[in-house]
């Protein structure tokens, strides 16, 4: 049965979950499924989102744009609308490193997609003061062009004194 519209108005939000092996090379990686499986149920217990089993999605150390099964009915659900948020562990776990989550391309295209589909993108972890992954990815950006910025005017500043 596809959800309706209806649907998420008398239960709430309908929430979504995907967690992986991450990769040993990455900062804080686990290595298993549980904690972050049981931080992503409590997120969602705690921001009141409805959760059903079947749409917990569990992968190993595969892209997240990639079409492994367990991907593919992901995007599948996402595409029948048969939720509204989809909650993971933190923005790593869809293969985006900070301080630069732009510079991934592949997995930013994937991203946008849910987007696209009005699935929004919630990391337990808060990054610059929210959970919403696209604007991270924007804070983070910003932030970037701004020292970016601050830098360049400190080296003309430089250069003008020693001319």
């Amino acid at each position: 049965m596809i959800q309706t519209e209806e649907h998420a108005t008398i239960f709430g939000l309908r929430a979504a979950i995907y967690v992986r092996n991450a990769p040993l090379s990455l900062p804080g990686a686990a290595g298993h499924l549980e904690p972050s499986l049981e931080q992503c149920r409590q997120y969602c217990t705690e921001h009141s989102y409805h959760l059903e089993e079947q749409h917990i999605y569990q992968g190993e150390t595969e892209p997240f744009w990639s079409n492994e099964p367990h991907l593919v009915r992901l995007r599948t659900a996402a595409l029948q609308r048969r939720f509204d948020i989809l909650v993971v562990p933190s923005p790593e776990t869809l293969g985006l490193l900070w301080p630069e989550p732009w510079r991934f391309l592949p997995e930013s295209l994937a991203i946008d997609r849910f987007y696209e589909l009005q699935v929004r993108i919630e990391s337990v972890v808060e990054q610059d003061g929210c959970h919403d992954l696209h604007r991270q990815m924007l804070k983070a950006a910003l932030n970037f062009v701004t020292l970016t910025a601050q830098i360049k005017a400190r080296q003309r500043n430089t250069n003008s004194h020693n001319a």
